[in-house]
Order: C-alpha cells, then sequence, then structure tokens
C-alpha cells in the first residue's frame, strides 16, 4: 500500500517504518540530516569513484546484482532474472545511478523508479571487492540531489526486510523521517491455500511472511 496518499482507515498489516527524505528542502539540509558515518562513507567513495546516472537499466547491473543477492543470502523472490529487468525497463520509468573507478569499471549500481511526484529506491548492487567502501552511499546521493533537481518531491528510501536490520539502519542513515508501511492480505480460498502450504510443509496459519507458501 502507498504509504504517501493511502489514508490511515485503509491500511492492512502492519509490516515496517519505511524512510524518506522531503525534497523541498535545501540540498545543505537534505546532507545535514545525513549522519556521520554516511558523510564519511559519501567522501570515502568521492576519493576514487565517479557517479553517473543514466535513463533504463544498466546492462552491467544483472550481473552484479546476482553477484550481491548470492553474497547476502537473499530470499529466492528476489532471484530476478534478466525478463524482470527487460520488462522493468520497457513498462517502468526507471534510471540507474552508477558508480566507477578511473578505469570506468562499474562498481556500483542502483535502480530508482519515477513515479509522478516520487522517486523509488528500488534495488542496488555493489562489486563484492568494494561493498565496504561507500559506494552504494554515493550512488544513492548523487541520486537524492538528480532528483530533487528534476522536480521530484519525495524521495522514497524504503525500509528494510524487518525492523532495525542492517537495511533499515543504513537507509535511517540517511533520514530519521519515516511513514507506516501496511499490506493488505486476503485469501479467497481458504482450502486451496491450505493445500498449497501443505505441499510446501509450512504451516498455512504462520504469521510474518505471506502468502506462507512461497516463505
Amino acid at each position: 500500500m502507498h504509504p504517501f496518499l493511502l489514508p490511515l482507515w485503509v491500511y492492512g498489516q502492519y509490516e515496517h517504518d519505511i524512510y524518506y527524505i522531503d525534497l523541498a528542502q535545501s540540498e545543505g539540509e537534505i546532507w545535514h540530516g545525513f549522519d556521520k558515518g554516511c558523510k564519511s562513507a559519501i567522501k570515502k567513495a568521492e576519493r576514487f569513484a565517479k557517479a553517473y546516472i543514466v535513463k533504463g537499466v544498466l546492462i552491467a547491473f544483472p550481473i552484479l546484482y546476482h553477484k550481491t543477492i548470492s553474497r547476502v543470502g537473499a530470499y529466492e523472490a528476489y532471484e530476478f532474472d534478466n525478463k524482470f529487468f527487460y520488462n522493468m525497463e520497457k513498462n517502468l520509468d526507471c534510471f540507474s545511478s552508477f558508480i566507477v573507478d578511473e578505469d570506468y569499471k562499474y562498481l556500483c549500481v542502483i535502480i530508482l523508479l519515477i513515479c509522478g511526484d516520487y522517486c523509488h529506491y528500488f534495488l542496488s548492487a555493489t562489486d563484492p571487492e568494494y561493498r565496504n567502501q561507500g559506494l552504494n552511499n554515493l550512488a544513492l546521493w548523487e541520486a537524492i540531489k538528480w532528483s530533487k533537481d528534476r522536480g521530484a518531491k519525495i524521495f522514497n528510501l524504503g525500509g528494510g526486510m524487518s525492523p532495525n536490520d542492517k537495511l533499515e539502519s543504513f537507509k535511517r542513515s540517511f533520514s530519521r523521517a519515516s511513514k507506516p508501511f501496511y499490506t493488505y492480505r486476503k485469501i479467497h480460498n481458504q482450502e486451496i491455500y491450505n493445500q498449497l502450504c501443505e505441499d510446501r510443509g509450512v504451516d498455512p496459519n504462520s504469521k510474518g511472511f505471506f502468502p506462507a507458501y512461497r516463505k
């Protein structure tokens, strides 16, 4: 459910908070809202890398992305194939904010989705050899400035996989402004749902991941 548009009465199940940046602020005010570690990471990356933004999904992104999800042990649901990225580029207004070194080797790429007044931070991938060099911070900072310059009002950083995990902490380092994120859940055929769960060996009444048979 859209955390910025829907009224409270239509909200379903609370999942976690998402973090965002109000782009009506000046660039200096936005920078001031970053925590100390975030600023240091950006400055560190700027010493040896350059950031650029282009329309569409870079060919390099799927390669870096699959390396990243393998390293972090992401859920199977996040193992998108090349067709997924092709369809995303074809049907959505998406951009790539990417980082290269002095030899123009791709080190980090993040995917941005644009919808009206909103810029959404969607996916990111970093070369494993450079994952502690602040590259994701720099790519996001450039994306935030770019979004503001093109007239977006909100930069949606999103949230983590669960409250207070590392991903949420990373996003919170850019902004403390947050909104609650809810999902709506409805089982239309309980008998079939129970059978699908049984086939996968999961409890149909389990809380958390939904639908349970896709956990």
